[in-house]
């Protein structure tokens, strides 16, 4: 089908008709990574976001109120051929313009994000703490990261991700809505 694809990543909704893919490999003629929007009924591709902050965007959220977040675990760098602290970027679903949400602190290699039913942003780092991983919610307005779950287990998780519409009860289950 051709287009600007190179390595799709991950796949998120965008709304009924097109889905967002996160490619660390995408090109619009230059080797560029970002995000591109594929709408699934005519099978046209689409840029929304390529360069900027992002070197290697491997993870693609999309919040009830459209806005897009992507985790880059090379992100800020001053080049495409260097690596960035990492981090989250957020994307306007109309302009493509970026935003940055949160870096640095105890990231290290954030590569997937989710978005929670508080509009909080779950983020799954590879080699968090001494590359066990990590789990991370950041507040998307703040940027603050607050550990969720750190090494452990853990054996190089690589993605979250969040059942929409669901409820936390006391008891600790999950409703659907």
């Amino acid at each position: 089908f051709g287009g600007f694809l190179g390595f799709p990543f991950s796949i998120a909704f965008l709304d009924e008709e097109n889905l967002l893919i996160a490619d660390p490999n995408a090109t619009d003629g230059k080797a560029r990574s970002g995000l591109i929007v594929l709408n699934v009924r005519t099978r046209q591709q689409r840029t929304l976001s390529l360069g900027g902050n992002f070197v290697s965007a491997l993870g693609c959220a999309v919040a009830p109120n459209r806005v897009i977040y992507a985790a880059d675990p090379s992100a800020f760098a001053n080049s495409r051929f260097e690596e960035g602290p990492g981090g989250i970027v957020s994307v306007d679903a109309m302009t493509g313009a970026q935003t940055v949400i949160s870096k640095l602190g105890d990231f290290c290699d954030p590569i997937s994000v989710g978005v929670d039913a508080d509009g909080g942003l779950i983020v799954c780092d590879l080699n968090g703490f001494e590359g066990r991983g990590a789990i991370f919610r950041v507040d998307a307005q703040t940027g603050e990261q607050s550990i969720l779950s750190a090494g452990g287990i853990f054996g190089d998780p690589c993605s979250v991700f969040i059942v929409p519409h669901a409820t936390r009860h006391e008891g600790g289950g999950h409703d659907r809505k």
